[in-house]
């Protein structure tokens, strides 16, 4: 290593003035007040076969602003030595806008038919643009590693935003338009997620998707209506991970399963899913025009440094070193792509040193109104610190061999926004080529084709076997907060398996 290069990461080490803002916003933690009321543990209800009884319990209280959409939430237990549980926030797909709203204005219980109620709604099945009881069913898992998934159902793709007031708005371009959509912080440890014991943290990919299959065998045993519907498995960022986890998880295990798991696909959205293929951030840099040759071949340098360690095994050491070239998430220092950038987030290049703004939804649900009426009681809202430690031998391993045996008789679509830094899309593209599959050759090879949305550009797209790839324009880490309009078509087309191109 020449002089400059030493004193550059030595500068690096000991700028500890610089912290890196990390892609999700950190959690605004505040007391509990009032009375929140009890955090809901629906799996004993559901062991028990008290079924009616945990739907009805779930269903989550009146929200000013949202008063005509229905949801339900609560937690369920994942693993019992270590009273471990993961809470989910669920919304049934919407009926289409010609569905006369009086008769929402009742109670309503899913599945059960001799609801007056559910009956009129099934009498407008066939003038409905989504028929719950065969919309498709998505997961979305929030990255980080330890972000909320509320992230991305206030911020991103849910049927409301929390307003200034606290108020929540409608969303234009909601998911849960054409989809019933389960959020679940996810792993144990994340956003109102928790754990009793240390045990009880997942320090690798096969626990994470352990524990969400776990909670899914409950979810689906709680909607047993939706057993038969087509199942979907999306998420962004570190949930490049988690999709393909617990989309092995549900492969592995579907066969002999009591309840089996209808997927048909998954959805990975600026995912870090194979780190050792994904490191050329200096070319990627240098080619934006964000660094120069000298630094360029700094980066390169410590890329190398990171592999070396990867192929190892020596995952404390592939971390630290990544912290240092770029993402400087657990150590408060100046890293590499900070001293030559001067940028401090990298979810967006256009954006420089704007922090991403994360609304008020983080406050807005440890108010005591929503937690009681979402059945968190007085549960800590987790800034998702402890999941990260726990995952840190986890951050530089690849879930490839996952996606690679996936991809044989499942459709995965990987999409990322264009803007991106820290999953960018060529970094992408790097190891979905290096990928080992029957149709591997096609991809190579594949043309790339215009995706439009209406008379707008959405984006680019490429198609091989059961995979899809798609360049999303004018976005960045966060694909459905950017473009909302887009997101919503992609992931329809996708569910639909509609193409992307005529």
């Amino acid at each position: 290593m020449n002089f400059f290069v030493h004193c550059i990461i030595i500068s690096s080490l000991f700028n500890s003035g610089l912290c890196f803002l990390n892609v999700y916003p950190k959690v605004r933690q505040i007391p509990v007040t009032g009375d929140p009321g009890e955090p809901l543990f629906l799996t004993p209800l559901i062991e028990a076969g008290n079924i009616n009884e945990a739907k009805k319990a779930s269903r989550v209280g009146v929200l000013e602003g949202a008063e005509r959409i229905e949801s339900y939430s609560g937690y369920l237990t994942v693993n019992k030595s270590f009273n471990s549980n993961l809470f989910f926030w669920f919304f049934p797909a919407e009926v289409s806008k010609n569905q006369v709203v009086s008769e929402w204005s009742a109670p309503f219980t899913l599945g059960d038919d001799t609801s007056p109620t559910c009956w009129r709604l099934q009498q407008h099945d066939e003038d409905m643009s989504t028929n719950y009881n065969t919309a498709p069913v998505i997961v979305w898992l929030q990255g980080g590693p330890g972000a909320s998934s509320l992230f991305g159902l206030f911020e991103e793709n849910g049927p409301f935003y929390v307003s200034k007031k606290y108020v929540l708005k409608r969303r234009k371009y909601s998911w849960t338009s054409s989809n019933s959509v389960i959020y679940i912080d996810n792993p144990v440890g994340t956003g109102f997620s928790f754990t009793e014991s240390d045990s009880g943290y997942a320090r690798n990919e096969t626990a994470v998707g352990n524990d969400l299959y776990t909670a899914l065998q409950q979810f689906f045993l709680l909607f047993p209506e939706l057993q038969k519907n087509d199942f979907y498995i999306t998420g962004e960022s570190y949930a490049g991970k988690y999709v393909p986890a617990l989309g092995y998880a549900i492969h592995t295990k579907n066969p002999t399963a009591a309840v089996k798991i209808n997927m048909q696909g998954m959805a990975i959205g600026n995912g870090l899913s194979d780190p050792e293929h994904m490191l050329h951030y200096g070319d990627y840099l240098y080619q934006l025009g964000l660094i120069d040759l000298n630094a360029r071949e700094i980066f390169h340098k410590q890329e190398n440094l990171t592999r070396n360690y990867i192929e190892e095994k020596n995952w404390n050491k592939a971390f630290e070193a990544f912290d240092l070239l770029l993402n400087g998430d657990i150590y408060s220092y100046g890293t590499l792509f900070y001293n030559f950038t001067g940028m401090k987030n990298y979810f967006n290049y256009i954006s420089g040193n704007k922090t991403q703004k994360g609304g008020d939804s983080d406050i807005y649900v440890q108010l005591e109104k929503v937690r009681r009426a979402i059945h968190v009681g007085n549960s800590t809202y987790n800034n998702g610190n402890a999941v990260e430690l726990h995952l840190k031998d986890d951050m530089l391993q690849s879930v490839k061999p996952w996606i690679e045996e996936l991809l044989e008789s499942h459709r995965i679509v990987v999409y990322n926004g264009q803007l991106d830094i820290i999953v960018a899309y060529p970094l992408t593209v790097s190891y979905l080529q290096a990928l080992n599959w029957s149709a591997a050759a096609s991809y190579k090879t594949a043309p790339r084709y215009k995706w439009h949305v209406g008379n707008e550009l959405a984006g680019f797209v490429k198609h091989a076997g059961h995979l899809t790839e798609v360049l999303v324009r004018n976005s960045g880490h966060m694909v459905p907060g950017d473009q909302p309009k887009w997101a919503l078509d992609l992931i329809t087309r996708f569910t639909s398996e509609k193409a992307f191109h005529s």
